[in-house]
């Protein structure tokens, strides 16, 4: 168990406590996150947490939201100008990969229990539909330029669940890409998926 802090410079709590909280996901998952346990690696009193999140849900949010912004950084990134459908879709898909591999503390809460369920963090939303957003896109130009004759939302959850998926199975050692090769082997899991939606 990591020790805690023996200090933090003032008016950096709260980014204390975001590094804390990163690094019990990162270590044990959402499930085991408390509220008291990143205080104490902050190195201050629990009841000091209140003073920048209103509770669990609302630190796990900001969490969330800043690996959905960096994870949408990326993408965009990935994208390339003149690049093929296919080949787009396979450099946002190791964009996601690369990221959540790299940030598995940030994928496991942007991928865990829902965290917007009562509406109190639209602004959160917004950060999560952006993701949905770039994919969207993505199958709206295989139905221009392919044909592909589902539903959008479906052609993204089929995009989005192979993604997630590879991801989760890799995190979980159940897979094992080579180091060297995540690109390569990424492609290759995913290519059913992708020419799926370019028939």
């Amino acid at each position: 168990m990591s020790e805690p802090r023996s200090s933090y410079h003032h008016g950096d709590l709260r980014r204390a406590l975001l590094d804390a909280t990163l690094e019990i996901l990162g270590e044990h998952g959402v499930e085991s996150f408390t509220l008291r346990e990143a205080a104490r690696r902050a190195g201050v009193n629990h009841r000091a947490v209140y003073r920048h999140f209103e509770d669990k849900t609302s630190l796990l949010v900001e969490i969330a939201a800043q690996g959905y912004r960096e994870l949408v950084a990326r993408m965009r990134a990935a994208q390339q100008d003149g690049a093929d459908l296919e080949q787009e879709m396979h450099m946002l898909a190791l964009a996601y990969v690369r990221f959540s591999l790299e940030q598995p503390a940030y994928f496991r809460v942007m991928n865990g229990p829902r965290l917007n369920e009562d509406g109190r963090f639209p602004d959160y939303e917004r950060e999560v539909q952006a993701v949905f957003a770039l994919m969207l896109a993505m199958v709206e130009r295989a139905k221009q330029e392919h044909g592909f004759e589902g539903r959008s939302d479906h052609g993204v959850m089929a995009l989005w669940s192979a993604i997630v998926g590879l991801t989760t199975l890799i995190l979980q050692g159940r897979v094992t890409p080579p180091p060297r090769d995540v690109a390569k082997f990424t492609r290759r899991v995913l290519t059913p998926t992708i020419r799926g939606l370019l028939r």
